[in-house]
């Protein structure tokens, strides 16, 4: 099939290419035969023309797959032919042919041309090449060469694409280049123009000072030269006034004989002086020439007012009779009137003066009040223009302070998303690995532990302290864990230096107490996978003897462990050796608890060499049946264990040989604890603890609780400590020890003179109501005591339930105080809880073994809530309902900061349902 398809794809591309062939030969021969007859026009006659036209069109349109017929008028091809196959003709013919049609001229692209399409033409009608020698030419090779030469040229042509792109990017590029560095350009142009404008103003501004300056200057000079002016001329009104005044004393001093002045303008006087002197010439004259003449009836009446000349009243009187001086009068009286005429028009003239130069004053007063209104209106518009300007200015700093705000709070946002993609949280691996190790498993997940890693990680907060208290823990379930440690842990070492671990689970310390896990070989792989386990607590456990010996030889593999404590889990003496024995091989071990393990004298040996191996510091074998000769072996173990300062022998079985013990004890001044009850004591232990008390400098915590020394032995230990350890004991408990009145007493003396005791527990020592009442009126003023315990004594009626609620709201250095099985009911526990709730100091309340019921509960809610202090609260054992619980966490989770709350022992149900409510307060554990 496909040398099928591919002939036919072959003989199609043959057709195809005939087929073109055909074409361009027929676009030749119309060229051909327009060119000829260009050139032949007017050199060959008509005939000719058309015969060599149908020669070269013949030759033209042969086809080496056609027989034709030739026919022409050329002499040259003037040979008759028949209709037979011609032979096709050679490449020398198709030439002798051309030039012939020419005239001996050759067309040498038509030549070429016609050379190459015949040689194609015989090719692709699979003839035989030409027996001239010409190469054959294969159609296969012809159309691979066309192919690769098309190819290249589309190559070509991309390349030259690419390139041209290449170039546009390239200029575009620059184009962009230069817009941003004219966006620069233009940015700093526009801020040199505001600080330029801002120049020009304050330019402006001082220019117009200058010129404000320049004009007073002018005013201030124009003023000084009006004033020379009027200096001036009252210097000539005062020349002029001497002048009046010297011509006033030449003609005589008489008020009527003066000439007219006026205020103004000294023409006016002039004029008088002159006429006055004309009339004394006239009568000088009229007297030489007179005979008898008299000089008195020649007196004309002319008199002054007020300075100022003035007509006479009535007719002149010519006294004389001599008709020779009418002329003479006549001229006086003309020069009178002309005088007065005077008078008036520089009156006249004086006026208009004064008129012109009120108005032109008054022109120039408008003139200043509107060039100053002006001038103001100026200032106020610059003003605006200024505050609009700086209204401006600020509000564009305050767009470039939101705006570089909202860049901050955009880049912080930006920097917390960054930090957090390279947040990693182990928790949450640790959670994942530990869900999917489950279901590999089988398993359901711990509910505690899942609760305990969610509140951790919605804190964001690291677990160090794995407490899995009570938690219902198995054999399996522990190897999911281990598992999800090791995932985890792996995980953490994968990653990168750019990745941050923001929490994780590293706990050095593992409390497994109080569960099912009954594999020692389980315990420490979890130790193994942890890897720094120092602190490791698995009591209560029930391993018994055959896991007990898993533990022991698993622990061969893992020697870092500092604390064990492995009490409550029936070990029996047997796996208890095999344990000690494995112990031998730990670096340092400084804490041991195998107390309640069913020990035995036959683990004497075993636990005597390890104390003498190690360098332990606590030891506690409480409640094991060692008796007294298992007892020797330990104490005398104990004597050469110089570290140990703190040491729990709590029903062993010792009796007897408590003696050599405190014989002991006595050498050593360093012991920190000590409890030794629940052991026959003897009478002579009250001597032997105050020798023994005498030589201890730093003894801390005293627990003799059930130590059946009766009233007066306990009373005389109590005083042994009020005189020898009261400055140092923190911690004295007397659980389950009969204290009569005077023994009490003593303990309230004890914790009215120790500024030290801060823990006192009175457990079951048969305290009675009226005794409680003392108790609690000498207890609320102690300011040293933090911890106090009086569960299971008698607290009934209201005097012994007020006493004790104004103890606990009064005594505000209490931390924690034990209220456990006190007989409390649904009433009695509401003054108490309320008294809770005013006392700030308190951390830990515990109301256990008091059936409250739901109701109780609830009035303990609402009474307690409140107290922000408050960290954990015991309810073990009231009775209490799933209701009743959450409705109690509800109201302390929004009124408290309370942590956890220990609802143990109430057979409340471990439904989904419950959990997701209990659930819904990550901030609370809630043990059930």
């Amino acid at each position: 099939m496909a040398d099928d398809s591919s002939d036919s794809e072959r003989e199609a591309r043959r057709r195809r290419l005939l087929r073109e062939l055909d074409v361009a030969d027929n676009d030749l021969e119309a060229e051909a035969n327009a060119v000829l007859a260009e050139e032949d026009d007017g050199d060959a006659k008509p005939d000719d023309s058309i015969g060599a036209n149908k020669s070269a069109t013949a030759v033209l349109s042969s086809s080496p797959a056609k027989s034709t017929v030739t026919t022409s008028s050329s002499p040259a091809l003037n040979r008759p032919t028949a209709a037979t196959p011609q032979k096709e003709k050679t490449d020398a013919e198709l030439d002798a042919d051309l030039a012939s049609l020419n005239g001996g001229k050759k067309v040498k692209a038509y030549d070429t041309l016609r050379k190459h399409t015949k040689r194609v033409r015989r090719q692709l009608s699979g003839e035989k090449a030409p027996a001239d020698g010409a190469n054959p030419f294969q159609v296969k090779a012809f159309a691979a060469q066309f192919e690769l030469q098309a190819a290249k040229q589309k190559q070509t042509e991309l390349k030259s694409k690419m390139e041209d792109l290449a170039q546009q990017a390239n200029a575009q590029t620059i184009e962009l280049d230069k817009a941003k560095e004219k966006i620069r350009l233009m940015e700093e142009a526009l801020r040199n123009k505001a600080k330029a404008a801002e120049n020009e103003a304050a330019l402006k501004a001082a220019e117009e000072e200058r010129k404000r300056a320049k004009a007073l200057e002018e005013k201030l000079r124009k003023m000084e030269q009006e004033k020379l002016e009027l200096e001036k001329q009252k210097a000539a009104l005062k020349a002029e006034a001497e002048r009046a005044r010297a011509a006033e004393n030449e003609y005589g001093s008489s008020p009527s004989d003066k000439p007219a002045l006026g205020r103004k303008g000294s023409g006016s006087k002039t004029a008088l002086a002159n006429a006055a002197a004309e009339a004394v010439k006239l009568k000088g004259a009229k007297g030489e020439k007179g005979e008898k003449g008299d000089s008195s009836n020649s007196t004309i009446n002319v008199t002054l007012h007020g300075g100022q000349p003035t007509a006479p009243q009535g007719p002149i009187i010519i006294r004389e009779k001599d008709d020779s001086n009418a002329a003479l009068l006549l001229q006086q009286q003309q020069a009178h009137i002309y005088a007065l005429q005077e008078q008036r028009r520089l009156e006249a003239e004086q006026r208009a003066n004064e008129e012109r130069d009120r108005r032109r004053k008054e022109r120039e007063d408008a003139a200043k009040r509107k060039a100053e209104k002006k001038r103001l209106r100026a200032i106020e518009e610059e003003k605006k223009r200024n505050a609009a300007k700086e209204a401006a200015l600020l509000a564009e700093r305050e767009r470039q302070k939101a705006s570089e705000a909202e860049l901050r709070l955009k880049q912080e946002e930006l920097e917390r998303q960054m930090r957090l993609m390279r947040q990693r949280s182990g928790l949450e691996w640790f959670r994942n690995f530990y869900t999917l190790a489950c279901k590999a498993q089988g398993l359901k997940e711990n509910d505690a532990l899942m609760y305990t890693l969610q509140r951790a990680i919605k804190r964001n907060k690291s677990i160090y302290d794995l407490d899995l208290f009570k938690v219902g823990l198995d054999a399996r379930g522990l190897s999911a864990i281990t598992t999800a440690f090791r995932d985890t842990f792996a995980e953490i070492d994968k990653m990168t230096p750019d990745l941050e671990l923001v929490n994780t689970i590293d706990p050095p310390t593992i409390n497994l107490r109080g569960n099912n896990i009954r594999s020692g070989i389980a315990i420490v792989d979890l130790c193994l996978a942890i890897g720094e386990v120092t602190v490791l607590d698995v009591s209560a456990n029930n391993l018994g003897p055959k896991f007990t010996g898993e533990l022991a030889e698993a622990l061969f593999n893992y020697k870092g462990l500092k604390t064990l404590r492995a009490g409550a889990n029936n070990m029996g003496p047997a796996a208890a050796n095999a344990l000690l024995k494995s112990l031998h091989h730990q670096k340092s071990l400084e804490v041991l608890d195998l107390g309640e393990n069913g020990l035995t004298e036959k683990c004497a040996p075993a636990l005597a060499e390890l104390i003498e191996l190690q360098p332990l510091k606590a030891l506690t074998i409480q409640y094991n049946k060692f008796k007294e000769s298992g007892m020797k072996v330990i104490i005398k173990a104990i004597a050469n264990c110089s570290s140990l300062v703190e040491l729990d022998l709590t029903q062993t079985g010792m009796d007897k040989r408590v003696k050599d013990l405190m014989e002991i004890l006595e050498r050593r001044t360093s012991m920190r604890f000590i409890a030794l009850g629940f052991n026959k004591l003897g009478s002579s232990f009250p001597k032997m603890w105050s020798n023994f008390l005498a030589n201890q400098h730093g003894l801390e915590e005293i627990d003799l609780r059930y130590a059946s020394l009766g009233s007066r032995g306990v009373r005389t230990c109590i005083e042994g400590i009020q005189v020898h350890a009261s400055g140092t004991i923190t911690e004295l408990t007397l659980n389950g020890n009969i204290l009569d009145k005077k023994s009490l007493q003593v303990v309230l003396d004890l914790c009215h003179d120790s500024k030290t005791l801060k823990r006192l527990a009175l457990r079951a020592c048969g305290i009675k109501s009226d005794m409680m009442v003392n108790f609690a009126n000498a207890v609320q003023g102690n300011n040293y005591l933090e911890v106090l315990d009086v569960a299971g004594n008698s607290l009934k009626g209201k005097e012994a339930i007020a006493a004790f609620e104004q103890c606990i709201r009064l005594n505000t250095k209490l931390k924690a105080i034990g209220l456990a099985a006190l007989k409390l009911d649904k009433k009695s526990i509401i003054p108490l809880a309320r008294a809770v709730q005013f006392n700030a100091s308190l951390e830990k309340v515990h109301f256990g073994s008091n059936k409250l019921g739901e109701d109780g509960i609830r009035e303990l809610a609402e009474n307690i809530a409140g107290n922000e202090n408050l960290q954990t609260l015991v309810i073990k054992d009231t009775n209490a309902s799933s209701r009743s619980v959450v409705h109690l966490v509800q109201h302390l989770s929004t009124r408290s900061r309370i942590e956890i709350i220990d609802a143990t022992e109430n057979d409340l149900p471990r439904t989904k349902a419950f959990v997701d409510q209990l659930m819904q307060y990550p901030q609370i554990t809630v043990r059930v």
